[in-house]
């Protein structure tokens, strides 16, 4: 999927040094919708995964691209410290943020692209710590 390709090269080495990141994504996905919009989506939810996964032992991110009927589900992970239920449930709402320098906008901001682009946005924890960030977006038909 080139927008996700494109998000992947636009990550600064400062942000990604350090951190074992790895790719699945198939050749032939093309989403329906506003491509620099869903980049900036996958590019923002990656961003997060980075400054996450570098407060752990052994930082890990990884992208992947996998079909799901009508639906390409592009699901970012990091193994990032656990974090509470309060900030769990608070994700992708505005305002919302345990970063220090962070407005608590970059995730609601993502939610409404996406959905913007008929898909939708899930988190789910990853065990033993992580989160799982999965952004659905509509498959081109051929």
């Amino acid at each position: 999927m080139e927008v996700i390709r494109r998000a992947i090269n636009s990550i600064n080495k400062e942000e990604i040094e350090g951190v074992q990141t790895t790719a699945n994504l198939p050749q032939e996905a093309i989403a329906v919708g506003d491509s620099f919009e869903i980049e900036l989506a996958v590019l923002n939810v990656l961003k997060n995964a980075l400054k996450a996964a570098k407060n752990s032992l052994n930082p890990q991110t990884s992208v992947s691209v996998t079909a799901q009927k009508h639906m390409w589900k592009i699901t970012v992970t990091d193994n990032g410290p656990k974090i509470s239920e309060e900030i769990f449930s608070a994700l992708g709402r505005p305002t919302s943020t345990s970063k220090k320098d962070g407005l608590g906008v970059g995730l609601s901001i993502v939610l409404s692209i996406i959905e913007n682009n008929g898909g939708h946005l899930t988190f789910r924890r990853i065990e033993p710590n992580g989160i799982a960030v999965d952004l659905f977006v509509k498959k081109k038909e051929e």
